[in-house]
């Protein structure tokens, strides 16, 4: 839905209604109240562990503002990604409980929306996710909702935001590190680490003989805080970017036709200018999961 306070789809305001927090934390809450007692049958813990993120909206951090609040009031232990890419907090998730996902992939910048999944590194299916969207009306349904959540939202410790906010960096390079371990071996298809390391050596061998640059139009999207230069630039591909600031929107979001004509000029330019080995480029989506569209600039 638009979460931009104006109403407006195309309104980069970071506010957001006090109808919207409401909706924020009660979905916060029911997540976690259906995950708990799944957690527990398996594991015993009480308390499930959730990786919270987002992607480069503006009115992202006051829906995780919203959501953190709820879930500290739950107990529930919260590991804060802030900025992430869907992948990279999908792969991190395999080593927790669950996830919540604050975006609107490519819809525009005024949207925004709330993904969920658990530990087997996708959303939740229909099925799993038709339960949450009934307690979630349920729940709003009652005539006091919006007076009881935002009270509830205000006895959150401040001292325990202060200490999720200052243990995000931890989160974010746990998350960061899980997504290329995970791209390794999806890559590589092996789990085995000798075999993963042969088949990027022969990747590094080949670019040595043919250079080979890619060039990305980040687009202020979550991928400016991901895995992206390092990956590339570690397996001897050259790596050159655009539109690189997080949350810096330099067009609309969805990479189709109109949009990647951007990539494809700086690709050109950079041809015109001697980088020779300019030969690919993509842009993603602002949540990076579904595929970027390819250029293939032929010589």
């Amino acid at each position: 839905k638009v979460f931009a306070l104006s109403g407006n789809e195309q309104d980069k305001s970071p506010e957001i209604s006090t109808e919207d927090t409401v909706l924020s934390a009660v979905a916060a809450e029911v997540f976690y109240d259906y995950l708990q007692p799944i957690i527990k049958a398996k594991t015993g813990v009480d308390c499930p562990v959730i990786a919270l993120g987002m992607d480069t909206r503006p009115t992202g951090p006051a829906i995780a503002d919203a959501m953190n609040r709820a879930l500290l009031q739950k107990n529930c232990i919260i590991q804060w990604t802030g900025v992430s890419s869907a992948p990279e907090i999908m792969a991190f998730s395999r080593k927790l409980d669950g996830f919540i996902y604050i975006s609107a992939s490519h819809n525009p910048v005024g949207h925004n929306g709330i993904k969920f999944g658990t530990n087997d590194g996708g959303v939740l299916n229909g099925t799993e996710n038709a339960k949450l969207v009934e307690e979630f009306k349920k729940r709003l349904s009652a005539p006091d909702v919006v007076e009881k959540t935002l009270e509830k939202l205000k006895g959150a410790s401040a001292n325990d935001l202060r200490t999720l906010l200052q243990q995000g960096a931890s989160a974010k390079h746990n998350a960061l590190r899980s997504y290329e371990d995970f791209a390794r071996l999806t890559i590589a298809g092996s789990e085995d680490k000798e075999i993963q390391e042969n088949f990027f050596e022969n990747i590094r061998d080949a670019v040595k003989l043919n250079k080979t640059g890619i060039v990305c139009d980040f687009n202020g999207s979550s991928r400016t805080l991901c895995i992206d230069r390092d990956f590339f630039k570690a397996n001897g591909i050259n790596f050159y970017e655009i539109n690189q600031n997080a949350g810096e929107f330099a067009h609309e979001i969805i990479p189709e036709s109109e949009n990647l004509v951007h990539v494809a000029a700086e690709m050109e330019r950079l041809q015109k200018a001697g980088v020779k080995d300019a030969v690919l480029g993509y842009m993603p989506a602002n949540r990076s999961k579904r595929p970027s569209s390819i250029f293939v600039l032929r010589l």
